[in-house]
Order: C-alpha cells, then structure tokens, then sequence
C-alpha cells in the first residue's frame, strides 16, 4: 500500500466517524478507524499528504535536514515530532521553521495493537 508515517498517540476525543488523538503539543483529528475503545491508538499518514503551509491540523516543526533529489526536496528529518514530509515543493534549509498540515480525511486512527 506504500510507505506511511506511523504516530502512537492518546485518544483525547472521539465520536461518530472521528478520532482526536494527541501526545504533548502534537494534537491530530481524522477518520476513526478503530474496532474498540482503547485510550491508546496508532495513527497513519501518508508523507504526499502533508501540504508545507498549515491548513486543517497544523504542526509546527523544525527543518533538520533537506536532500535535493532531482526534481524534490525531500526533508528527512523534521522535529518534533515527525520524521515525515519526504518531499516538498518548496525549497527548505535546515533551521527552517514550518508549518505542516494534513487533511482530516488523510489521517486515519487504528486500535493501538493490531493497527492497519
């Protein structure tokens, strides 16, 4: 299915189809996937999904390291607190300060064991 950006972190809310989950200053809303009730939960986002910028559930990050890979930047270490956003349109230096964010309807939340 390809390559996602796997997040464990704390149900703080969910009702209907979706789930808020958050881990410190990292709070996430999306589909709620999950079979049970458990407080715990495994979130999956894939890294095109990410848009530099913000829009629906923002993180702040910092730009660790850029490669240029012919026609991308892929960032392969952002902090904190994802390691995701493998390419970007935009051409990023590390130290940069960003805002990431990706759709509600791209993050989905798994039950925490047995995940997707």
């Amino acid at each position: 299915m390809g390559y996602r950006n796997m997040l464990e972190l704390d149900v703080a809310k969910a009702g209907g189809d979706h789930a808020t989950v958050a881990n410190g200053g990292l709070r996430l809303r999306g589909l709620d996937r999950r079979t049970g009730d458990g407080r715990h939960a495994v979130v999956a986002i894939r890294p095109e999904d990410f848009t530099v910028g913000g829009g629906e559930n923002e993180i702040r990050l910092r730009v660790e390291v850029v490669e240029y890979r012919g026609r991308s930047w892929p960032s392969r270490r952002l902090r904190p607190p994802s390691d995701g956003c493998r390419s970007s349109p935009a051409r990023l230096a590390p130290g940069d300060e960003i805002t990431l964010g990706v759709a509600f309807d791209r993050v989905l939340v798994f039950d925490a064991k047995g995940g997707p």
